[in-house]
C-alpha cells in the first residue's frame, strides 16, 4: 500500500482499546505513506500510534497535512527537505497563503492564536443553492481579494508552520466566559494513561453549563482503575492540572466519563453531536470544591 489518507479518527482506531482485537498480534509490514487530516493529532497521540504500528512490524511515520474541500482539498503538507514544527500540520502548498485573523480579520502576529483564512486558487466557487453559506464563507477584502474562512482556530510559526487547534464552535460558555473545549482536552491528552478524551458542555441540576470530561483509559491501566477510589482521585488530579494550566475554574470539569470507544459518524470523524446527547453514567465531582481542597489560596 503506497498511500493511505484518512480522517485522523481512523487512525486513533490502533491505539483504541475496544478495536484491540483487529490490531493486537497483526502486522501490517505493507503500509507505506500514511496520511491523516481532518481532525486535531497531538504529538502525544501519534506517538502512540506509531509505537502501535512498530509492534506490527511498521516503520512509516504518520504524516499531518490539513485542508479542506471547500479549499481544494489539501492547503499544507510535508516537506522532506523541511524540518517542520512537531504538533503543526507543516506549510502552505505553492500558491497558497494563509493567515491567521482575530474577530474583525485583523492578521495576528507570528505565535498568536485566531481564526485561520486561507487564499487559494483551487477553492469552490460557492455551495450549492445556498447563497447564505456561501456569503458566510467567504470574506472580501480592500484589494478584492476572496478568502475561505475556514471555522478553524490556529496558529503560524514564524517559519511558516501552520498548528489546528480545533474548530471556532467548538466552545462551551461557562459563567458567561467563552471556553474551547480542545484547550481543556489538551493538558488530558498528554497523560500516559489516557488514550483518548473528548469534553463536552452539559447541563448542571441547575440547568447552567458546566464540563464533562469524557475518557478512554490505556488498558495497562485497568488493574489501577478497577478501584473507584482510584478513578475519582485521579479525575480530581485532572481538575487541579487544569486549573492550574488556565487560573480558572471554569475551565475545569466537574463531569466525568469513562468510555471504551467514542461514537463516529460514517466520515470516520467523531460524532459529537451524539456525545452531546447523552446522560448517563458521568461521575460528578465538583470542580469548586477540588480545587478549594487542593489549593488552599483558591476562592469562588
Amino acid at each position: 500500500i503506497d498511500y493511505v489518507v484518512a480522517p485522523t479518527s481512523m487512525f486513533e482506531g490502533f491505539v483504541d482499546p475496544s478495536l484491540s482485537k483487529y490490531t493486537d498480534g497483526k502486522k501490517i509490514t505493507n503500509l507505506g505513506n500514511p496520511f491523516e487530516g481532518g481532525e486535531p493529532l497531538t504529538a502525544d497521540v501519534k506517538h502512540s500510534i506509531e509505537n502501535k504500528w512498530e509492534t506490527m512490524g511498521c516503520k512509516s511515520k504518520l504524516t499531518s497535512g490539513y485542508g479542506q474541500c471547500e479549499c481544494g482539498a489539501t492547503v499544507t503538507s510535508p516537506s522532506q527537505y523541511i524540518e517542520h514544527h512537531l504538533g503543526s500540520v507543516a506549510q502552505p502548498l505553492p500558491g497558497i497563503e494563509i493567515v491567521i485573523v482575530d474577530d474583525n480579520f485583523n492578521e495576528v502576529k507570528y505565535g498568536e492564536r485566531g481564526h485561520i483564512v486561507i487564499l487559494t486558487p483551487c477553492g469552490m466557487l460557492e455551495y450549492f443553492n445556498n447563497p447564505e453559506a456561501t456569503n458566510n464563507f467567504f470574506h472580501t477584502d480592500k484589494y478584492g481579494r476572496k478568502w475561505s474562512c475556514t471555522g478553524d482556530v490556529g496558529m503560524l510559526a514564524p517559519n511558516g508552520d501552520l498548528f489546528v487547534y480545533g474548530r471556532d464552535d467548538d466552545f462551551t460558555v461557562v459563567n458567561d466566559e467563552k471556553i474551547y473545549n480542545f484547550d481543556v482536552e489538551s493538558p488530558v491528552r498528554q497523560q500516559a494513561d489516557i488514550v483518548n478524551c473528548d469534553v463536552i458542555g452539559r447541563p448542571n441540576e441547575d440547568g447552567k453549563r458546566e464540563l464533562a470530561l469524557h475518557v478512554i483509559f490505556n488498558k495497562k491501566y485497568d488493574e489501577v482503575y478497577k478501584d473507584m477510589d482510584a478513578v475519582v482521585n485521579r479525575f480530581k488530579q485532572f481538575q487541579v492540572e487544569i486549573y492550574e494550566k488556565y487560573g480558572s475554574v471554569d475551565f475545569v470539569p466537574s463531569y466525568f466519563k469513562i468510555r471504551t470507544e467514542f461514537p463516529h459518524k460514517p466520515s470516520g470523524k467523531r460524532d459529537v453531536e451524539s456525545l452531546k446527547q447523552e446522560t448517563d453514567g458521568f461521575i460528578y465531582i465538583n470542580a469548586s470544591q477540588t480545587i478549594k481542597e487542593q489549593i488552599p489560596q483558591f476562592q469562588i
